[in-house]
């Protein structure tokens, strides 16, 4: 269910999720960018971070800058970050999303269970009645 709503989000991107994270990664390189940078060396720190983020989806890829400013993504990087740290925070991420899209669809299943009837529920009552008073004889 939603764990394939999740994996359709991580293929290479399309036009537009590809021109969302260009921008993304765009402001990201500007923030850190002290020094002057011609336009030549950018457009080329640029493209080295879409190659390392061509199947990240732009959600994941702006979580993981957030993270990285507030100094939560979780990697120690003295100077300029490479673009396989940012990729490395991208997917810690998609796994935390991964990981609440299970519980969600544990939920989800549970949700669908048929409801006991009144006597079923009679029968569970005395059964676990039955086994407290024996857990209390041993």
């Amino acid at each position: 269910m939603l764990r394939q709503s999740m994996q359709s989000l991580t293929p290479k991107q399309d036009d537009k999720a590809h021109d969302h994270s260009l921008g993304l990664v765009t402001k990201f390189l500007l923030a850190l960018t002290a020094a002057s940078v011609s336009e030549v060396q950018m457009r080329a720190r640029g493209g080295a971070y879409m190659q390392a983020l061509d199947d990240i989806p732009p959600w994941a890829l702006a979580e993981a800058i957030r993270r990285w400013h507030r100094g939560e993504a979780g990697v120690e990087a003295p100077g300029w970050p490479i673009p396989s740290m940012l990729r490395s925070v991208c997917v810690d991420v998609l796994n935390g999303a991964e990981g609440r899209i299970e519980v969600l669809d544990r939920v989800l299943v549970a949700s669908k269970m048929p409801k006991k009837t009144d006597q079923e529920r009679e029968t569970m009552v005395g059964r676990f009645k039955s086994l407290i008073a024996s857990v209390g004889r041993a």
